[in-house]
């Protein structure tokens, strides 16, 4: 694989090494950082609800980092899906050959990271007030999280939540086009990573929910 820039990616054991030189790596670096320290919060020492989003969180930031460190780094696509690279991928897995690189792979995380970015908005706003067993949709639980938290913008979640109701929900998906980019994904984890810290300088620093697991 190749940095985004096109130099050599350093593989580990069994993974990659982000590139310090790289501001685009640092930046994801810096996300890690951020769901490292709420991992360690004492709202995630109580809340099994905030641990488990941000598990999938997670997941998200290295799905973006996998989509961008790739023989073809993701790029947003403009024109329709090339069905002849579909049958292609299809063939390979039939065939007990998977690739674990290319455009078709890039997509595929890009993908995965939006989708977990989608699912960990909704429940963050679950979580940030306090609805975790409800089942309110999205537009029922942001009045509140914006009379709590007036600062907080979300315009990227929004078209990232948006781009997977199409995904889930519309005969095409994306058959035709992207409407998110890159820039826009990742702009979307710096906005619920500053909910979720917002947040926790609300919550009381003390005390431990006796039905939630520690991290």
């Amino acid at each position: 694989m190749t940095e985004s820039n096109g130099t050599p990616v350093t593989h580990g054991e069994a993974g990659l090494t982000l590139n310090p030189a790289d501001p685009a790596d640092m930046e994801l670096a810096d996300f890690g950082e951020r769901i490292l320290r709420l991992l360690k919060s004492p709202q995630a020492q109580r809340s099994h609800f905030f641990v488990a989003t941000l598990d999938d969180f997670l997941g998200a930031l290295y799905a973006l980092v996998f989509s961008q460190h790739n023989d073809h780094p993701f790029q947003t696509r403009s024109g329709p899906i090339e069905v002849r690279t579909v049958v292609r991928r299809a063939e390979d897995i039939t065939q007990g050959k998977l690739r674990i690189s290319g455009n078709w792979l890039a997509g595929f995380h890009f993908n995965s990271a939006i989708f977990r970015i989608a699912a960990c908005y909704h429940r963050g706003l679950k979580v940030v007030s306090n609805k975790e067993a409800s089942k309110l949709w999205k537009h029922q639980l942001l009045p509140d999280v914006q009379t709590n938290f007036p600062t907080w913008q979300y315009v990227n979640l929004d078209k990232v939540y948006d781009e997977v109701n199409d995904l889930k929900h519309t005969a095409e998906g994306t058959f035709n086009s992207r409407s998110v980019s890159r820039a826009e994904a990742v702009s979307s984890v710096a906005e619920l990573l500053e909910l979720f810290e917002l947040w926790t300088k609300t919550q009381p620093s003390q005390g431990h929910s006796a039905s939630s697991p520690n991290p």
